[in-house]
């Protein structure tokens, strides 16, 4: 029995939407997930790259060390001493010595008896002992041709070495008049209290100080340091006089007392 023109057939309804909004958060969670991991790993990436440094190394302002102060240099280079390295002996290869010639030992062998044949033992001949003499003789004249030839070489070397070597500059001052092997007191005090001075002002570069030092035979200091010319500025007057002051006794004693008048400028101080 029908109720209208169109019959409605049963159907089993499924719940459907229930599984539909199932796959969205499931596909909702899925891509917050990966951005959230996405961003972690830049994050990590951006911390942990290292990084080049764009400091400047600091600057080094190195002085030669002068040679000994004399109250009387001789004329010469003022510069660092330099010690001439002597030439290394060298030591010449030893000759292997002649390994001894283990004599053949004849061992007698029993007879070998045979029944059908008697087997004859072979006889030695004097050929094979001249042989072996001539052979020792040989080595002998080998070994000592090689130690000739190693000596000859060595003797080359000493002698290349000793040509090239060369003279000793003399060390002294480049004004110097005396006998004295080594630099001017005053070429080795400015030298010495550019070691010994510090000064934080970098800006400044027309500073200048006249000093009068005198020494005694000792190396110390006979009498006050006297400002012949102060600069303008106390500190670099103190400064100076502490540099100098930190160099008593000077390093050697000298053949007679020492008096000079010293004029330090703040730019050759500073090294430029």
């Amino acid at each position: 029995m029908t109720t209208g023109r169109y019959s409605r057939r049963n159907a089993s309804f499924r719940p459907t939407g229930v599984r539909r909004s199932d796959r969205e958060n499931n596909f909702f969670l899925a891509i917050v997930g990966f951005s959230l991991l996405s961003h972690i790993i830049v994050a990590a990436l951006f911390l942990y790259t290292p990084t080049t440094s764009k400091r400047r190394p600091p600057t080094l302002y190195v002085d030669l060390v002068m040679a000994p102060p004399v109250a009387n240099p001789q004329r010469g280079s003022a510069g660092a001493v330099r010690k001439i390295a002597e030439p290394v002996a060298v030591t010449p290869p030893a000759a292997t010595p002649p390994q001894p010639v283990v004599p053949q030992t004849k061992v007698a062998k029993e007879p070998v008896v045979v029944k059908e044949k008697e087997v004859k033992k072979p006889a030695v001949s004097k050929d094979d002992d001249i042989a072996a003499d001539i052979a020792k003789m040989k080595q002998r004249k080998a070994e000592q041709d090689e130690l000739k030839d190693a000596q000859a070489a060595i003797a080359a070397m000493k002698q290349k070495t000793t040509s090239a070597q060369p003279a000793a500059a003399a060390v002294g001052s480049a004004s110097g008049t005396g006998d004295e092997a080594g630099s001017a007191i005053g070429e080795w005090l400015q030298s010495a209290v550019r070691k010994k001075w510090s000064w934080p002002d970098r800006k400044r570069k027309d500073l200048s100080a006249e000093v009068e030092v005198e020494f005694d035979r000792t190396g110390k200091l006979s009498k006050p340091l006297r400002f012949i010319r102060h600069s303008s500025d106390s500190r670099f007057n103190d400064s100076l006089e502490r540099a100098l002051l930190s160099l008593e006794p000077l390093p050697m004693a000298l053949r007679k007392p020492y008096k000079e008048t010293i004029i330090f400028n703040l730019e050759e101080l500073q090294g430029q």
